[in-house]
């Protein structure tokens, strides 16, 4: 968060020799996403989930929680990623729309790329490794990158923490003032997209871990799957993160599938364009009656939960009346930065800088016992 607020200060070097050197996401005039994807995309997806799935619910329920086995949570995990997957280019869009949320800064800054000595005075210092990635991208996408591998019982304890800290820290060290709900949205998005890749992941998890050893492991400690194989965590850290990301799309504290269909709404509304259909996200097999069973309820909460506010879609260019002042400038808002050209393409607008935020998202609710 420190080198974060001094490259917003211009204190961390030139900012066209950091362009060209590192990794430069602030410039999102070049960024464009086409509103659709391939059919044989989401069914490669569906393929990869499925696999996950079966791998979590038997070969690896020992070190999974019990839910992953229920239908409900099954249905909900296969909506919330194949819809994501849909959702992909728009999700990366979006989240490099605001030059705020963009920063130079650490890209995968968790305790495997860090080591430890003692000073003189014995106190405890600490350095990082691996900057081999180090760029200006999205802040959210970039936490989410440094707290992945903490369990996932102290990240939900402590996530509003996590954020209030980040957000200060930023803003007292440079950077403007950012809001924490946006910050949480861009963190959750992003751990959605991860689970997407581990899914595809899993028969690399059975070449580190055969099948055959699956049937003797009793919990995450045993050294098989707990200790570096070849030399290496991999192993180790994919079954962490895919257990701390099905707690984000399972637990209350976090609701995952809520806050991408509560995204999808106020991002389809911005742009004034209808939402994805079921076939273009490969979802025909959850929805062929028209009714909502209990996983895709939980997706459609939040619409429903909304319709309150206003059915009427805005005008590309529109201010809607969730859009409020630009963070920490104190301009108001008046431009989506978007337009849709002939070819269904979305861009930014010639001088635009951003898209406009969503609004907060209620603090999580506490887990129920």
């Amino acid at each position: 968060a420190r080198m974060a607020g001094l490259h917003k200060a211009g204190k961390m070097g030139d900012p066209k020799a950091l362009a060209r050197h590192f990794e430069d996401m602030s410039s999102s005039r070049g960024l464009r996403f086409v509103p659709g994807v391939l059919r044989q995309e989401a069914k490669e997806a569906k393929t990869y989930i499925d696999m996950a799935l079966k791998f979590m619910s038997e070969e690896g329920s020992a070190i999974f929680p019990s839910f992953c086995s229920d239908p409900d949570f099954q249905e909900t995990f296969t909506h919330s990623l194949l819809t994501l997957n849909a959702y992909s280019a728009e999700s990366t869009y979006w989240r490099h729309s605001n030059q705020d949320y963009i920063a130079l800064a650490h890209n995968n800054m968790n305790v495997d790329n860090a080591f430890f000595w003692r000073a003189g005075a014995g106190d405890l210092d600490l350095g990082v490794l691996d900057w081999g990635a180090m760029g200006q991208k999205s802040l959210g996408f970039k936490l989410w990158w440094w707290l992945y591998c903490g369990d996932f019982d102290m990240l939900s304890e402590h996530m509003g923490g996590f954020l209030r800290c980040f957000v200060d820290t930023y803003a007292a060290f440079g950077g403007p003032a950012l809001d924490m709900e946006v910050l949480r949205m861009q963190f959750v998005l992003t751990a959605l997209e991860q689970m997407n890749s581990l899914c595809a992941a899993v028969p690399q998890i059975w070449q580190m871990c055969r099948k055959p050893e699956w049937k003797t492991i009793k919990d995450r400690y045993d050294p098989r799957i707990g200790a570096n194989v070849n030399g290496k965590s991999t192993l180790r850290l994919y079954l962490q993160v895919m257990r701390t990301i099905v707690g984000i799309i399972h637990d209350s504290r976090w609701r995952g599938p809520e806050v991408l269909e509560r995204w999808i709404e106020l991002f389809s509304k911005s742009l004034g364009v209808s939402r994805k259909d079921s076939a273009v996200i490969g979802l025909e097999p959850f929805a062929l009656d028209g009714q909502c069973r209990r996983g895709q309820h939980m997706l459609h909460e939040a619409t429903r939960q909304n319709a309150s506010r206003s059915d009427r879609r805005p005008a590309v260019g529109e201010a809607m009346p969730w859009q409020g002042r630009d963070a920490g400038r104190g301009a108001p808002s008046t431009a989506t930065g978007l337009t849709r050209g002939v070819d269904g393409r979305c861009e930014l607008l010639p001088g635009a800088s951003r898209v406009h935020l969503p609004p907060r998202v209620p603090d999580p609710a506490p887990a129920r016992r």
